[in-house]
């Protein structure tokens, strides 16, 4: 009975950290996805005030991401392809 009880508390944790993973994934994944649409707002001026602000706060470590590493060019290539107005195909921001 005791080694039964094991594996299946031993099962069930790994079950909860694989969880867990999936969703810190997807949540990551969706942070960086609906980083488009953001940018379109910001693009349409829809975003005005405190609501421009906070979401400046909020997409702060996607900007460093952009500016400072080495996905500078694929994060400005998707965000072309939301604001082509502010965003060069090539990644880019336009002036």
């Amino acid at each position: 009975m005791s080694a039964e009880m094991e594996e299946k508390t031993e099962s069930g944790w790994r079950t909860a950290d694989w969880t867990w993973l999936v969703w810190m994934i997807a949540g990551l994944l969706l942070y960086l996805l609906s980083s488009g649409p953001v940018y379109w707002s910001f693009a349409r001026e829809y975003l005005r005030g405190t609501m421009k602000e906070a979401v400046r706060v909020v997409y702060k470590p996607m900007g460093l991401a952009y500016n400072h590493t080495f996905l500078h060019k694929p994060i400005g290539q998707y965000l072309h392809l939301w604001a082509p107005a502010l965003v060069a195909s090539n990644g880019n921001t336009i002036p």
